[in-house]
């Protein structure tokens, strides 16, 4: 018998629509029964890629036993972190607290007033890897609820408390400035914050830090754009430009990147990028092509010799594999694939040494496997492989003793082979849901890469984008100016992805969809008047809802969100950006622009964080750093190399001569980028 959540539209809700379990989805009538019946909540948010959440459900939510435990004890919600990431950020912070590290299937327990005062990841069904077993976990719970409720609701506000300080930047004394520090200039700031970033860097294998490796754009942004500031200090610049080079070329010929069907996968298990946690999200490939796009138009000659084709290559893939999986019919992109096909992990992108044998020839076994990496024991489960780019086509030449043209045609007689045997294949699962922010994250992905393309391909991604554009601009906005999420209908079509309940748009739905627009400009100037006014009209739309007291600091939630136990702010960055970081880049961008309601910022709160958490705050220092350099707005149609940097924005053409404003100054006719650097 079917549960409540076969009445929901979410893949990842309706996933668990034939579980035991008597799920709610979260509303009024789950928390309205946790407060009449007194019992706590057991919330359970995870996401329909997500390869631990399908095990979970798997191994406890389809247990008829561990079920029974969990229906009488509790009151069980489970939510759809893409649906509402207002609930994930919100109780993340348990996970944090309790294990020092978030992440999911996130299960929090609940009082009827939705305070935490207990939670993790993955619970197993009996005691495992270091983790007590789901029943052990739900009885003592439910017994100490019971026996010693007045502990439990002191520990509940205690947690409470803590999560409500978690995104205060006036919170934790380790970063307020010393009584003796001499105040640091903007600038210094920026390259204490860069050196920090450094010292994490990993210079065997490119990126952040070591195993699990994720792509971390926010931070590698930084790093390229500080490597292009002449105040820089040289060996800064040389380190950071050689960080970015690294990082995206190991990724790119890593596994992490899908080396025959294109697209990112979410991050890589080890060190090396070879291995990866095979689900695909959209803003990872919204991102990864912004960067990808604004490295391969800025690069010198002397390095576009030896990355441009790989990255190039990267980004034709990755959107061709956006327009063949991943485009829906009315022009929007799904949120992500999953980890999972036929439930294993990997199946759909792993491969045996037989198969290969089987579909390929011995002439184009031999370059594929040297290319790729195919030896003798396997390296993913089973002694299957996944492919990574082992040596390059110089490389396999010289070792099979042929012409690199004979090489570079067998590789390409191979690869296809492999895809087309590969699409035949069970896919991993698809979830449908199109979601506003992730597709603006890809509207200025798709805008960098049709700018660092040509021909064709070019086209491709700039149609693609428009495309995402129309259909946000006709489906998602209402005639207040506001983004629905849910409930909004357009033309007789229902928007919503659940029929109870309209929801409104989050800040990252209007800061990534704004920030698009003024990248639309950037490949379409002949339609740059409609974009940058629509994207200002939407800013103070966004100021108006989500602003805060405290300057570059916005709120999560509109004003009129549904009250919960906190109301979060965005000022780190996950996966992806921190809403309040674009907010305050965009509106550094108005300001300059001299739109009406757009102030001038004052920085004094945040600097001192900036240099002090470079890593999690990565996006609000590619904020600071416009700040800084002055974002440069135009009119009139510009030259090319105007369109290709990440400071300068169009924001008309209807003037005959192109006028250049910065720094509250306008020239007519002639304008010297470099200016900018220096």
């Amino acid at each position: 018998m079917k549960n409540r959540l076969s009445q929901e539209t979410s893949p990842y809700l309706k996933q668990h629509e034939n579980n035991p379990v008597d799920w709610y989805p979260w509303g009024d009538e789950a928390l309205n029964q946790a407060r009449a019946q007194d019992k706590p909540i057991l919330l359970s948010v995870g996401y329909s890629a997500c390869h631990w959440c399908h095990v979970m459900a798997h191994e406890c939510f389809e247990n008829v036993e561990i079920a029974k435990l969990m229906n009488e004890n509790f009151i069980n919600i489970k939510v759809d972190r893409e649906e509402r990431p207002d609930l994930d950020q919100i109780y993340q912070a348990v996970a944090q607290m309790m294990t020092k590290s978030g992440g999911w299937p996130l299960t929090v327990f609940l009082t009827p007033e939705l305070k935490p005062f207990y939670g993790g990841t993955y619970f197993p069904p009996s005691d495992r890897y270091g983790r007590p077993g789901f029943p052990k976990v739900i009885l003592s719970l439910a017994k100490s609820y019971r026996e010693q409720k007045a502990d439990i609701l002191v520990r509940a506000d205690k947690m409470t408390e803590v999560i409500r300080a978690q995104d205060d930047l006036s919170y934790g004394y380790e970063l307020q400035a010393h009584p003796d520090e001499v105040p640091l200039t903007a600038r210094g700031i920026l390259i204490q914050a860069l050196s920090s970033l450094l010292t994490h860097v990993d210079w065997q294998n490119g990126g952040v830090g070591g195993a699990p490796k994720f792509p971390n754009v926010m931070s590698i942004t930084f790093l390229w754009r500080m490597s292009q500031m002449e105040w820089v200090p040289q060996d800064f610049k040389m380190k950071a430009k050689e960080a970015t080079l690294l990082t995206l070329e190991k990724m790119a010929k890593g596994g992490i990147f899908d080396q025959l069907g294109g697209g990112f996968h979410r991050y890589s298990v080890d060190e090396h990028w070879a291995i990866p946690h095979f689900e695909k999200m959209l803003y990872d490939q919204g991102l990864l092509l912004k960067i990808y796009g604004e490295v391969v138009v800025g690069l010198t000659p002397i390095d576009a010799e030896k990355y441009k084709p790989l990255f190039i290559e990267t980004i034709q893939k990755t959107v061709h594999y956006l327009h063949r999986n991943m485009e829906a019919s009315d022009g929007l992109f799904y949120a992500a694939e999953d980890a999972d096909s036929e439930g294993e992990e990997g199946k759909f992108f792993a491969w045996t040494k037989d198969e290969l044998k089987s579909v390929l020839n011995e002439a184009e076994m031999s370059v594929f496997s040297l290319y790729y990496g195919i030896g003798e024991n396997g390296n993913f489960e089973n002694g299957s492989y996944v492919l990574f780019q082992d040596q390059g086509r110089t490389e396999v030449a010289a070792l099979l003793q042929k012409d690199e043209s004979e090489v570079s045609g067998l590789l390409e007689s191979a690869r296809a082979k492999a895809f087309a045997y590969r699409e035949k294949r069970v896919r991993p699962g698809l979830d449908d849901k199109k979601l506003v922010a992730w597709n603006g994250l890809l509207v200025s992905g798709l805008s960098w890469a049709s700018l660092a393309l040509s021909g064709g391909d070019a086209d491709l991604a700039k149609q693609m984008a428009l495309a995402a554009y129309e259909a946000i601009r006709k489906l998602h906005i209402n005639g207040d100016s506001r983004i629905v999420l849910k409930g909004m209908e357009t033309q007789g079509v229902t928007i919503a992805a659940s029929k109870k309940s309209t929801i409104t748009g989050f800040l990252d739905d209007y800061s990534f969809f704004i920030a698009s627009l003024l990248d639309l400009t950037r490949v379409n100037p002949e339609r740059s008047e409609e974009f940058s006014s629509l994207a200002t009209h939407l800013s103070r739309v966004t100021l108006q809802w989500f602003q805060s007291d405290s300057p570059q600091e916005f709120y999560f939630t509109p004003h009129d969100h549904e009250p919960l136990i906190h109301r979060p702010k965005s000022v780190y960055d996950q996966a992806i950006p921190a809403g309040s970081a674009v907010m305050a880049s965009l509106v550094s961008v108005f300001h300059e622009m001299g739109a009406e309601g757009f102030e001038a910022q004052d920085w004094t709160k945040i600097q001192n964080h900036l240099s002090k958490q470079a890593f999690g705050m990565s996006e609000f220092l590619n904020a600071y750093l416009l700040h800084e350099v002055g974002a440069v707005t135009i009119k009139g149609v510009p030259a090319q190399e105007f369109l290709r940097s990440p400071f300068c924005f169009v924001e008309s053409t209807g003037k005959e001569t192109v006028q250049f404003c910065h720094d509250f100054s306008c020239k007519i006719g002639e304008f010297n980028l470099m200016d900018l650097y220096q």
